[in-house]
């Protein structure tokens, strides 16, 4: 009985054993497969993700050829910068990478003639401007109608093109000059359609326009953004008086603006062209809706009153090396603008010059007189550093401001008594003694204060 028992214990033990061999056996074999496999790895340069392929080695590779990219064509697969040839080969891990090559397509002009034939998605173009006399070319547009002109086409845009070109028919009188150049001088109000980009024109009779004439264009509205060209040199004097324009672009080339050329107007962008050297008096003043504008870098003469009271006006002023001096109430209740970078050129800060700018917080005066009134009422100005080359500070100069920190260089000649008045915290001068023209209270370099 016992000889029985034995023979079956033996046998059951053979079976796991035989078992347990052919499982290592198995799990032995399907490693090796996946160490002799290799990975291909499609990086597609599009949207569209391809999932990585394992093979043996010695598989041949079918690369892709349906997958898309808008505005592109598949110019084929790269490895390590070499075409890889479809139907190959492969015996170790790769990465296929995707070239694409943009596809080109066509422009056709309707009503004028352009010079760009093509274009493809990578390209951004401006579109040529149309000409003709008593008109002004707005842009171009797909539809027949001109709904939706546009002047420029953008990266990204793809397909075959057909442009009709946009035009408003009000009209514009010129006056020619003496040098055989013309005049803006006026315009026939038009106020039914509104025009999204309005170019003004360069050229009228073949000649050259090189300015737009005193009144030109005051009132004008149903214009969303109105750009001067570069064959402009002056913008006369009350030009754009109250216009309702809301966007204004004045491109390189135009050398002044003179008085009150943008007086009262409701804009609210501007953009001046870096060859401008002059801004006269009352340029832009009561611009109360004006919120942005540069100061050109050419700049020399900044004139009375060329900013005074474009209270939404929200800029930090920096004021060009060409400009001298900041005449009588340049930026008076201008509220909101946040900062202002004077230089050491500057001779003179006119009465009333930044008053009521209340958003200012710090200032440092390097050079020129500082004339009555010039920050009154400077309610947010908190430090004040005037630099030796100040020669003097007049009467309520600083009345009025908020002022913590102050410090006087002694090179400064004369001070009235009433420049800093209602000011109570202690004025601090590098002077070891009270120079002789100030008449205001100060603490000396050689007095002792509390740390």
């Amino acid at each position: 009985m016992k000889k029985y028992i034995f023979l079956a214990f033996y046998i059951i033990l053979a079976i796991f054993l035989i078992s347990c061999g052919g499982e290592q056996q198995s799990t032995d074999t399907d490693k090796a497969q996946a160490v002799d496999r290799v990975t291909v790895t499609f990086k597609t340069n599009c949207d569209e993700m391809l999932p990585q392929t394992k093979v043996a080695p010695g598989t041949t590779i079918y690369t892709p050829t349906n997958i898309k990219k808008e505005g592109y064509v598949l110019d084929g697969w790269y490895l390590n910068g070499e075409k890889w040839i479809s139907e190959s080969t492969v015996n170790e891990n790769i990465t296929l990478e995707a070239k694409w090559i943009p596809l080109e397509y066509k422009i056709t002009y309707h009503m004028g003639e352009g010079t760009v034939k093509t274009y493809t998605i990578e390209d951004e173009i401006e579109l040529p401007c149309v000409e003709e006399e008593n008109s002004i070319f707005i842009g171009w547009s797909t539809d027949i109608e001109g709904e939706n002109p546009f002047t420029s086409l953008k990266k990204g845009t793809t397909g075959n093109l057909e442009l009709y070109a946009v035009k408003t028919y009000f009209k514009m009188e010129f006056t020619e000059l003496e040098d055989g150049s013309y005049e803006i001088s006026g315009y026939e109000r038009n106020d039914d359609k509104v025009i999204e980009h309005l170019i003004l024109p360069s050229e009228y009779n073949g000649k050259p326009v090189t300015s737009i004439g005193e009144d030109a264009f005051q009132w004008l509205g149903s214009v969303t953004t109105l750009e001067i060209p570069s064959s402009i040199k002056t913008i006369g004097i009350h030009s754009f008086y109250c216009t309702r324009v809301k966007k204004i672009i004045v491109n390189e080339g135009v050398e002044s603006i003179r008085r009150s050329a943008f007086a009262g107007a409701k804009t609210e962008e501007i953009h001046l062209a870096d060859s401008i050297v002059l801004i006269d008096e009352n340029a832009f003043s009561n611009c109360q809706q004006l919120k942005t504008i540069n100061l050109p870098k050419s700049l020399i003469g900044l004139g009375y009153c060329a900013f005074a009271s474009c209270k939404e006006l929200s800029i930090d002023v920096v004021i060009p090396e060409g400009v001298t001096m900041i005449i009588d109430k340049t930026f008076i209740n201008c509220e909101k603008i946040k900062s202002v970078k004077l230089h050491e050129n500057i001779t003179y800060i006119g009465e009333h010059a930044f008053q009521k700018c209340i958003s200012i917080k710090e200032l440092e005066v390097f050079s020129g007189s500082i004339e009555n009134y010039a920050f009154y009422s400077c309610y947010s100005l908190e430090k004040l550093i005037i630099h030796n080359d100040v020669t003097k500070i007049l009467s309520c100069a600083f009345d009025t401001c908020n002022l913590k920190d102050v410090m006087i260089y002694q090179g400064v000649d004369i001070i009235e008594y009433d420049a800093f008045l209602f000011i109570t915290v202690p004025i601090y001068t590098d002077a070891t003694e009270k120079p002789k023209g100030w008449q205001i209270d100060v603490v000396l370099a050689d007095t002792p204060t509390d740390e």
